[in-house]
């Protein structure tokens, strides 16, 4: 069961996030909503956010009855459970979003690449490069140390609910589950990790998780849109591509178009 402190840290830390960036600098706040590339149609600057959003309310909602149902057994609610977490982890477009926030409130360029902060040398050897961040571990660690020099610290977030451990057991189906629900990684269980106390989850643990997953993802998604919504107001704003504005729905939800 979710306690009351952790929606509330989720729901503080990403709207103190989002109106230190937009009273820093609103078009490049506004432009982190909309994360585009030279290879997309910059005339409907939703379409990813707008989509990629819905589709993973879509499967959250698809999916929850069916894990909360009395008539599934336990091993298939935590594989349910466990599919969901991973597909939350995988949102890319969080990460984005809020690595731009903390761009914009560091008075730094939007980009579309997350990097780590840890000074690494390249392969020619030049050290003090920057490693682009590929995996979610990566951009979590690279968020949480930029994010805590702001004061704003998504650490508080992602550490309540994200295990690597659990997320790599179950991606590379190196686990398996116990007739009680208890979820085994397997390496953790093998004769060079005898004995980790992380190597085994039980099925309440795992429901735990999962629901922390959902209050973050779904936290999000509110904050990101309320913060939206006064823009959605038909006059036109700018952004680092350009000036904006709300059009009348053009897909599953409200949609911004360039303004040619």
């Amino acid at each position: 069961m979710i306690n009351t402190i952790f929606p509330e840290i989720c729901n503080t830390t990403f709207n103190k996030l989002f109106n230190n960036a937009k009273e820093t600098n609103q078009t490049q706040f506004l432009t982190s909503f909309f994360p585009f590339g030279e290879i997309h149609d910059q005339s409907i600057l939703s379409y990813i956010s707008d989509y990629e959003f819905a589709e993973v309310l879509e499967l959250l909602n698809n999916f929850d009855p069916l894990q909360a149902s009395s008539k599934i057994n336990i091993k298939d609610r935590i594989r349910i459970q466990m599919f969901l977490y991973c597909h939350i982890i995988e949102v890319d477009l969080i990460y984005h979003i809020l690595f731009n926030m903390i761009q914009t409130i560091k008075r730094q360029p939007y980009s579309l690449k997350i990097f780590s902060i840890r000074k690494r040398k390249s392969k020619s050897g030049e050290k003090g490069s920057k490693k682009i961040a590929e995996s979610p571990i990566e951009k979590i660690k690279a968020l949480t140390e930029e994010s805590e020099k702001l004061g704003i610290p998504l650490g508080n977030v992602f550490s309540e609910f994200y295990l690597n451990t659990l997320r790599n057991a179950f991606n590379h189906s190196q686990y398996f589950i116990e007739q009680d629900g208890t979820f085994n990684l397997s390496q953790s269980l093998s004769q060079f990790a005898q004995g980790n106390a992380r190597g085994h989850y039980t099925a309440e643990a795992i429901s735990h998780f999962y629901q922390k997953s959902l209050t973050y993802i779904k936290t999000f998604m509110n904050s990101y849109n309320s913060h939206i919504k006064e823009f959605m107001d038909g006059n036109a704003y700018d952004t680092n591509f350009g000036k904006i504005e709300y059009s009348m729905p053009i897909h599953r939800g409200w949609g911004f178009k360039k303004i040619r």
